[in-house]
């Protein structure tokens, strides 16, 4: 075929058609969204109008808060007989325990109006229903303490945090003012005894001078024994001392034995936790299981709460044995420190009175006076000790009236529910409506194995694309669309034609093109269609066309040209016609067709016969294309027969119905078969261009395509009732 033969008009594409790169994705996810864009929207939908239907239908929650500062910092005398021990870590833990214990709670539910709470009014155990919902915590960076508790109804909130916040004020009011009274007066009765003795102790100096009014005022340290008696009255004076001491410790000792809640912070402090912290881990779990309880909805009378209280209290039994032997074995040490000062002090006592009667012995008057200024001395000294005890306790009653502990923050009533939160529910509900409808639009697309782009149709046959042929609007019948390009020659799909023709031209050397054979993955595809309007393509650029129907299965050709069937390829491979009987003249200049013919029994030996290949043969030298319409490729071996003689093969599939394993499949079978695959032709692709790039269509004008559709609308008109009058004679014959 000469070069002028393959000259195009000037519009033509000049460019071979380029192979998209495998590499690229075949199926971009935005892509995926936006053709699931239904799914990912009803997703949404759904998680949304749920979440809504929870806001709705949820008993919001609210909750209060108070902020509190306990100032532990008191002088180390009062610390001592308090029994606390700074401002550390443990003592905040053990006061946040306190907060929340059940004699707290317990008070702070006999100031409160349990009938007028909603919440409260008939709960038939209201100390554990409060807990459970009740939590004290200090700061990660600071000791403030938080008291907060949860409630459907706000002013139950903020009345529950204030009353359990003033109970504790109130608790630790009266307990360091009980303590410190107690030691109080245990140094209040040593001062008196001691003023009493002081007293008795001047009123002998006076008598003992008025007696001896020639006593020596100066002192003589030569005498062993005086030196002696004034060793011991030091000793004396400071191991009296230390028995008040002891005795108040004791004292103080007895009196927290008396109270239970000061018994376990005195463990904490003193540093014996090892005494049953195992023992308040586990009264701690069972204290979170019962809130989980309580959270579940469970009542204070269901058998899960009571057993659950049950084991809680059984617990909290062993823990007050275990704090009732240590403080008793606590009270013993004070009592045995009390009992080796009286012995001490007795003994030194004893040494002493006998020193004293060897100085009194001695008949020196001034011994007897320096023993009677010394018992003064010494008593005098003992009471300023318990005078300024006496003030430190007195300014530690005054902290207690004040109270240690400051409110820095008062509940109120939020208006605001802390749960459900609505925005956040929300964006919650959007998020996983995203993801789910992500999630099933890639999970149908996986499912959905059609093609539906070019990109994705190139990728996966890895053939080039020759040309996409838009959709035929206007419902025409079989006929009109296989003579498309010659009906309406100024349509869309007729210059898509056009461009698959000159794909076809310039994507083959010269010479190599004489046959070109149409086929497609399945049936329904398309490749009837196309066979007859690329024949009818070429035969317009000036070129003698052959069309010929090797489809011996489901023959079509015959019926879009309107010809007669009774003699063709058939007849002339069984030698009952030549090839000039068979092969007809259609309308179309330049253009003829050889039909199927009567259908025969073995198809696919007959086209493997070397009868076929010598027709063939014998056609390509008539004609300058042989344009072969074969079956499908899956369904019959027919097209791999045909393509393995014939020059280039052209694969059609339709857009958004042909599915990726067929289509990878009718290639592969063409391969082995050693067919030269020119491209693939992308038929009844969406006018709207979706994943299709439009290929330019809409380049006409709608009013210049009116135009020359109308102007040649009567011999079209004319040319269509002619064929369909020859379609249905044949199809009657």
């Amino acid at each position: 075929m000469s070069s002028v033969a393959r000259n195009e008009s000037p519009d033509a594409p000049r460019s071979a058609p380029k192979i998209i790169p495998a590499d690229m994705a075949t199926r971009g996810v935005l892509q995926i969204l936006w053709r699931r864009q239904l799914i990912l929207f009803l997703c949404v939908i759904v998680c949304l109008v749920t979440a809504v239907v929870y806001i709705t239908q949820a008993t919001p929650v609210y909750a209060s808060q108070s902020r509190i500062y306990i100032d532990n910092n008191t002088s180390a005398f009062v610390q001592s007989l308090m029994m606390t021990t700074g401002q550390g870590g443990n003592y905040l833990s053990t006061q946040c325990d306190v907060i929340t214990s059940s004699p707290i709670v317990n008070a702070a539910v006999g100031t409160l109006p349990l009938q007028t709470l909603p919440s409260l009014a008939n709960i038939e155990n209201p100390v554990n229903f409060i807990r459970a919902s009740l939590t004290a915590a200090v700061g990660r960076t600071s000791d403030i303490i938080t008291v907060s508790y949860e409630s459907p109804y706000p002013n139950d909130c903020m009345r529950v945090v204030n009353s359990v916040v003033q109970a504790y004020i109130e608790n630790q009011t009266q307990k360091r003012r009980s303590v410190s009274q107690s030691i109080k007066k245990i140094l209040v009765d040593a001062y008196e005894r001691n003023n009493t003795e002081r007293k008795d102790a001047s009123e002998g100096i006076r008598k003992f001078i008025e007696s001896h009014p020639d006593i020596a005022l100066r002192t003589d340290r030569g005498n062993i024994v005086l030196e002696k008696l004034q060793t011991l009255t030091d000793a004396l004076v400071k191991e009296t001392s230390n028995k008040v001491d002891a005795q108040a410790a004791w004292e103080s000792a007895k009196a927290l034995q008396a109270d239970p809640q000061a018994v376990a912070e005195f463990i904490v402090m003193r540093g014996a936790t090892g005494q049953g912290s195992g023992l308040n881990e586990l009264l701690a779990q069972w204290q979170s299981e019962l809130k989980v309880a309580f959270a579940q909805g469970y009542g204070a009378d269901s058998n899960q709460v009571k057993k659950i209280i049950a084991n809680m209290d059984a617990l909290k039994e062993r823990i007050r044995d275990s704090e009732d032997r240590y403080i008793k074995a606590y009270v013993a040490v004070m009592n045995q420190n009390y009992l080796t000062s009286v012995n001490k002090l007795n003994i030194l006592q004893k040494d002493y009175d006998e020193t004293k009667s060897q100085a009194v012995a001695l008949g020196n008057s001034f011994a007897q006076l320096r023993v009677l200024q010394d018992q003064f001395d010494s008593t005098t000294k003992y009471m300023e000790g318990l005078a300024t005890k006496v003030k430190e306790i007195d300014v530690t009653n005054t902290e207690s009236t004040n109270v240690n502990v400051q409110i820095l923050e008062v509940a109120k009533a939020e208006p605001v529910p802390i749960r459900p939160k609505k925005l956040q529910v929300l964006m919650i509900a959007g998020i996983v409506g995203v993801m789910m409808g992500f999630g099933a639009a890639l999970l149908q697309d996986w499912m959905d194995q059609r093609l539906r782009s070019v990109d994705e149709i190139s990728a996966a046959l890895q053939l080039p694309i020759l040309g996409v042929v838009p959709h035929i609007m206007g419902g025409k019948t079989a006929m009109a669309r296989g003579m498309e390009v010659h009906v309406e020659p100024m349509s869309e799909v007729s210059e898509a034609y056009r461009t698959i023709r000159t794909a076809v031209y310039f994507g083959v050397p010269e010479g190599q093109d004489n046959t070109v054979l149409v086929t497609s993955p399945a049936p329904g595809d398309g490749k009837t269609t196309m066979a007859s309007n690329l024949a009818i393509a070429m035969a317009q650029a000036g070129h003698s066309v052959l069309l010929i129907d090797c489809d011996f299965r489901r023959p079509r050709q015959h019926r879009i040209f309107g010809m007669k069937d009774d003699v063709g390829l058939s007849s002339v491979l069984a030698g009952q016609h030549s090839l000039g009987e068979a092969v007809q003249p259609t309308t179309v200049p330049n253009m003829s067709l050889l039909p199927c013919g009567p259908i025969p029994n073995n198809p696919s030996e007959i086209l493997n016969s070397q009868i076929f290949a010598d027709t063939i043969e014998e056609l390509k030298g008539k004609f300058d294309h042989v344009v072969i319409d074969s079956p499908p490729v899956n369904p019959v071996t027919d097209a791999r027969i045909l393509a393995a003689s014939a020059d280039v093969t052209i694969i059609v599939v339709r857009a958004d119905k042909s599915t990726r394993k067929l289509s990878e499949n009718a290639r592969e079978s063409l391969l082995g078969v050693g067919a030269n695959i020119l491209g693939v032709v992308v038929n009844d692709a969406p006018r709207s261009g979706r994943g299709y790039g439009g290929y330019g269509y809409g380049y006409y004008s709608d009013r210049l395509y009116r135009d020359r559709t109308n102007k040649s609308a009567g011999r079209n008109k004319a040319t269509t009732e002619v064929a369909t009058s020859k379609d249905k004679n044949s199809s009657r014959s």
